[in-house]
């Protein structure tokens, strides 16, 4: 099966993020170009002239990470939503301001630079950057922030929502390293738990201990 050996922009479970199924809904099924070039679609599996399945590649795929050159605040998730087929992805950001109103200026950006994925993990991605302006950088991966932590050369940063899905970040001039980590409280949270757990153990054996000691000394 296709989805078993490929990435699929419709997943391997019939169950979906709400979001993620409206794109589904109004975009993904109507082949809107720019937002499956937006989800770095590379190639769509049509039949050829015999019947059977052939790959054509996209050649508008928007890659894993790319840089825009403007940013565009709208009201609310709705027109965000709408908007979305308006729009050049690859140019052009779309932000919800009631949510992420800080997050970047508006129509300040050249895109000139580079950023490229160097190492995929699926609970952990890692870019390099580079560019001699401060810059706006969109992410092929969905946005889902319960969890997940942007780092900029190791420092903790924040991070937006963009075009409705994905994951946008505003990155300071010169060379970086921006990895999206996922670090979901439950997992660091049961850390802590542990650490005082031992320490609540080694504490009662040592006063134990202490109480034995001091009994046998009478």
């Amino acid at each position: 099966l296709t989805a078993y050996h490929h990435y699929s922009i419709l997943g391997y479970s019939a169950i979906k993020m709400q979001r993620y199924q409206e794109l589904i809904d109004k975009y993904i099924r109507n082949m809107n170009n720019g937002v499956l070039s937006m989800l770095n679609t590379r190639y769509f599996i049509t039949k050829g002239q015999n019947g059977q399945p052939i790959p054509q590649k996209n050649s508008s795929a928007l890659g894993n990470a790319w840089l825009v050159e403007s940013v565009t605040y709208v009201n609310g998730a709705d027109e965000e939503y709408e908007k979305l087929g308006e729009i050049d992805p690859g140019s052009e950001a779309i932000v919800d301001k009631s949510r992420f109103g800080d997050s970047a200026n508006e129509n300040t950006y050249s895109a000139q630079g580079s950023i490229e994925l160097s190492e995929y993990h699926p609970e952990k991605m890692t870019y390099t950057f580079s560019s001699q302006e401060p810059q706006v950088a969109l992410f092929s991966e969905i946005y889902y922030e319960p969890g997940w932590n942007a780092y900029i050369d190791g420092q903790e940063v924040s991070y937006f929502r963009a075009n409705y899905i994905l994951r946008g970040i505003e990155v300071p001039a010169g060379e970086h390293e921006i990895v999206f980590r996922y670090e979901p409280f439950s997992s660091n949270g049961g850390q802590v738990v542990i650490w005082f757990s031992t320490l609540f153990l080694i504490g009662g054996i040592g006063y134990l201990g202490l109480q034995q000691y001091q009994k046998s000394k009478k």
